[in-house]
């Protein structure tokens, strides 16, 4: 792999324009996962990497595991950890993470693709990323849900939803929030509704 990261870190030097092209090719091509494997360790080498390529690869990865139909698993953990803690930041100034917020919540938000919600929803378990927006799309993502899936919109990730205050990014509350879990739907309704404010 090293060689190929070196040719891309050659080629974002020499033609940015060009490593967009070809990234926007790779990332739509029928191997996302590996090239992800690629892309994400070199962020900060590859001068022509934006954000519709992060979004790109997380979305790639979300189809890969709703094709899988493992409800059980999550196999692009790794890498999008690795994209949740990247240092680096995008051009017009986004976080990785931000990014990956979006493309989260816009996967939520197919309700064509009830597979593609369920990988979504491990990924938000998976990763602890609780933003509103992903918070809110996981709620009324909630029909789309069953046995087929794991139920994965309505496991932890809302049963910490109820108990995060909104203005937490990431990772769990502190000790001084509320730390009651979830007992029903009807709970979770009043979580989301009552933080509103």
């Amino acid at each position: 792999m090293e060689p190929i990261r070196l040719g891309l870190g050659h080629l974002g030097h020499a033609d940015p324009a060009a490593l967009q092209a070809l990234l926007t090719d790779l990332l739509t091509g029928p191997d996302v996962v590996t090239v992800s494997t690629v892309v994400i360790p070199s962020l900060r080498e590859l001068r022509g990497v934006r954000a519709a390529h992060i979004e790109l690869i997380v979305t790639g990865l979300l189809e890969t595991d709703a094709q899988a139909g493992d409800a059980g698993s999550f196999e692009a953990s790794a890498p999008l950890s690795l994209l949740v803690n990247s240092p680096v930041t995008l051009p017009g100034g986004e976080r990785p993470v931000d990014v990956v917020n979006r493309a989260l919540a816009s996967a939520l938000s197919t309700a064509a693709e009830p597979g593609l919600v369920a990988a979504a929803a491990r990924a938000v378990e998976s990763l602890g990323l609780f933003p509103r927006e992903t918070a809110e799309t996981l709620f009324r993502a909630q029909h789309l849900d069953g046995p087929d899936h794991g139920w994965a919109t309505v496991r932890e990730p809302l049963g910490r939803v109820s108990m995060l205050p909104w203005g937490v990014e990431r990772g769990c509350p502190s000790d001084g929030w509320g730390r009651a879990h979830v007992r029903s739907r009807d709970d979770l309704s009043v979580g989301v509704a009552g933080s509103a404010g």
